[in-house]
């Protein structure tokens, strides 16, 4: 079977249990079961698929939905688990008094009709800056560890997990980091989120404050656009944005929307999204017109969520085309154009958080270029999916993507004029 029919068999059972359906296919190979469980393990789905597909006939017989349903199911009671640490932790700074903000995660977990199939790695908190300090202090009290090396004065995120390695959370004082281009200029939707918050209810049990409908929508979009501009993101990032959309479609400003996303390049990339969502996972709700037809063909969009797995990580070449891209729209918000050279040997500044001491002894930088270089190519050697010619490749075929998509404007920031 083709790679083309392989997606669409995916994106079909997807989209079945999006609706809380199950699908009844005719009989399949082995080895066609095999590709689409490793394709939802890709894409981090591999519960909703397991449970879309279970009443196909034959599937019970087969060894590798057996393997796979095991897995799914030693997921799903993790997740569960998981979730039970953190509602204990988010109580804890509730009654410390701190007003602290659940993004993604269990919330996106809250409008699927399954919730408990949409796993997740992590939970993210916003905090408001002064409640950063204390908000650690009582994590550090109830047992989390941060992060090697966390930089609590500084920070704009801090990761902690629980000593059992169960849970893990990142805690955030702001959305995107001020300081960081070109995400940095998405913050500043989000200065006044706490005002604008409400109350979720998770089941019959829990709650959790966070954005409004409107701010988390566009939260979900330009986080996905984030790791849209470094390596990629996947088909569940859809699927929270076109759910989220269904569930609050009334509490969304959509004129609002499209300015906002209009003011960062993101529209058309947006609108490509909500195609997707609409048309290849039948996610259904009433786009306004103001949405209505900016989108570009959004297969390409669609086949590289698909290529690149839940966050871009298919292959470590394709994570190395983050430099390329990231650099390329930074530069192109700061009126300038991005080499090939630059990307391979970016500027001090650049390297700064990697490497604290160009700090203050930026005249080491080349012997970072070469510990970066060195380290990269020892890493790809004997690599199938790791070269720096397959880099190159992926980095030049995204950045046409990033233009395709409205984010880029420049024809090729890659190219050299010698």
């Amino acid at each position: 079977m083709s790679q083309a029919s392989l997606d669409s068999l995916f994106l079909n059972a997807v989209s079945s249990a999006l609706q809380g359906n199950r699908v009844h296919w005719a009989p399949l190979s082995a080895e066609l079961w095999r590709n689409l469980f490793w394709l939802a393990e890709q894409q981090k789905l591999l519960p909703l698929l397991v449970d879309a597909v279970c009443e196909c006939t034959g599937v019970e017989t087969d060894a590798g939905f057996l393997a796979a349903r095991a897995t799914a199911k030693r997921q799903v009671l993790l997740q569960t688990q998981k979730d039970l640490a953190f509602r204990k932790v988010y109580r804890q700074l509730q009654d410390a008094g701190i007003d602290a903000l659940v993004v993604k995660g269990c919330l996106c977990r809250s409008v699927y009709p399954n919730g408990v199939l949409r796993i997740s790695a992590d939970e993210d908190l916003l905090v408001p800056e002064d409640a950063f300090a204390q908000a650690c202090q009582v994590l550090a009290e109830v047992g989390l560890v941060a992060a090697p090396g966390a930089a609590f004065e500084n920070a704009s995120e801090i990761g902690w997990r629980s000593p059992d390695g169960l849970l893990y959370l990142e805690l955030h004082k702001a959305l995107f980091a001020p300081e960081s281009l070109p995400f940095g200029l998405f913050q500043s939707f989000f200065s006044n989120v706490f005002s604008r918050s409400q109350t979720y209810p998770l089941d019959e049990t829990a709650a959790v404050c966070s954005l409004s409908p409107h701010d988390h929508l566009l939260y979900l979009l330009l986080h996905a656009m984030k790791h849209f501009i470094h390596s990629g993101f996947g088909l569940r990032q859809i699927c929270d944005v076109g759910l989220w959309a269904v569930r609050w479609e009334d509490r969304i400003d959509w004129a609002l929307l499209a300015q906002q996303v209009q003011s960062v390049h993101a529209k058309a990339f947006c609108a490509a999204l909500f195609e997707i969502a609409q048309q290849r996972l039948a996610i259904s709700w009433n786009l306004p017109a103001c949405w209505r037809g900016l989108s570009p063909d959004p297969e390409p969009l669609l086949q590289d969520i698909l290529d690149g797995g839940v966050y871009g990580s298919s292959t470590k070449s394709r994570q190395h085309t983050a430099r390329i891209t990231r650099d390329a729209v930074a530069a192109q918000l700061q009126g300038k154009r991005r080499r090939l050279r630059t990307a391979i040997f970016p500027p001090a500044k650049d390297l700064s958080s990697d490497y604290p001491v160009l700090k203050t002894h930026p005249s080491l930088l080349p012997l970072f270029w070469q510990k970066r270089l060195a380290q990269y190519l020892l890493h790809a050697v004997g690599s199938k999916n790791d070269h720096p010619a397959e880099t190159l490749r992926l980095g030049k075929q995204r950045l046409a993507l990033l233009q395709t998509y409205g984010i880029l404007e420049e024809a090729d920031p890659l190219s050299d004029p010698h």
